[in-house]
């Protein structure tokens, strides 16, 4: 008790340098380890590595960065090392969001594209940057691969890749001194990754259902013109699809759905069976909410009031001049980039 009534001034007095030293020490630790080392790919679940990303480091869902596909994960992050912070973005699951932590992306030259050549020097000197701290975190690569990219029809670019072995998967970095090209990425895959990705494209084709794939934006829309007493010409107007799954990997090439037109009480007034609709420009998948021009389609019919066989859709054209109709398209079968064709349930 005497002991500590003599130390008590003291330790007040230099808690404030106390503290500096304790973080100091806890600075040059994480230093010394990389912050994604000992996470379980593969076996954790996104939202708890996210929690426990955010409760040991600033790690933050990222606001200046989009990504077309909106399975992805985003969140801004920092490598520290002796020259300071190094921002990073880092992506969680790209190009297959569902399931458990299986990727991590990293991005470390997040730079203004317009200026692309007054930051080459600052690319070059941030790649040097991870590059060193990879190196001192885990030695020597296990694995070096080279690889041909083609920029242009006539010019070659040879690239080497760095590849560390973990207890839980793979880090690959691309070899700055080998090429003159900047891969401005660091890959964490789990063990077995591009098997279980093959796993989870089959099991997305085999309980894939059109209404899953695809919605219209604008339309349909109906109206009727007159083209004499007994001649009606009936037109249909669609404008824009999106994609609503961004997990399939094929693009959608060919539409054929129901169009149904009912009354406000959804008392079916006609049908238009099987309209079909061969797209001009594919929708791939990574156009989820994104209203995609140059996939209108506009068809005519011209009828005979007087023929019994557009008994019913006279009589909505009728109801139509009196009262609001309701237009709903129901997808029948979907033909994917890969020639296979989606059914909905029978």
């Amino acid at each position: 008790m005497r002991l500590y009534k003599v130390l008590k001034p003291i330790l007040l007095k230099n808690r404030v340098v106390l503290c500096f030293f304790i973080s100091l020490f806890i600075f040059s630790c994480s230093n010394n380890k990389d912050p994604f080392k000992d996470v379980e790919l593969g076996n954790v679940s996104k939202k708890k590595f996210i929690k426990k990303m955010k409760t040991n480091y600033q790690f933050e869902k990222s606001k200046k960065t989009l990504d077309l596909r909106k399975d992805t994960l985003i969140f801004d992050f920092s490598f520290r090392d002796e020259q300071g912070d190094l921002p990073l973005i880092v992506k969680i699951n790209p190009k297959y969001g569902l399931g458990n932590l299986r990727k991590i992306e990293i991005q470390f030259n997040n730079l203004d594209i317009l200026n692309f050549d007054e930051n080459d020097s600052i690319k070059l000197s941030n790649a040097k940057r991870i590059m060193e701290l990879y190196r001192s975190w885990y030695g020597i690569p296990d694995t070096i691969i080279k690889k041909i990219d083609i920029v242009y029809p006539q010019q070659k670019i040879n690239k080497r890749f760095l590849t560390w072995e973990t207890n839980n998967g793979s880090i690959t970095i691309e070899d700055i001194t080998f090429a003159s090209t900047i891969y401005d990425i660091v890959t964490y895959e789990m063990i077995g990754y591009e098997k279980e990705i093959e796993r989870i494209k089959d099991s997305i084709i085999v309980n894939q259902f059109p209404d899953n794939l695809v919605e219209i934006n604008q339309g349909p829309f109906v109206h009727w013109k007159d083209i004499s007493k007994y001649k009606k010409e009936f037109v249909i107007d669609v404008h824009h699809y999106y994609r609503k799954d961004p997990f399939d990997h094929r693009a959608i090439i060919a539409l054929r759905y129901d169009i149904i037109i009912s009354d406000q009480f959804n008392k079916i007034l006609y049908t238009v069976k099987d309209f079909t609709h061969e797209l001009k420009f594919p929708i791939t998948q990574y156009q989820t909410d994104y209203i995609y021009d140059g996939n209108q389609i506009t068809t005519r019919m011209i009828y005979d009031i007087r023929d019994s066989n557009y008994k019913k859709l006279e009589q909505a054209r009728k109801y139509r001049k009196q009262y609001k109709i309701r237009l709903k398209a129901i997808f029948k079968s979907i033909v994917m980039s890969d020639g296979s064709v989606v059914e909905s349930n029978p």
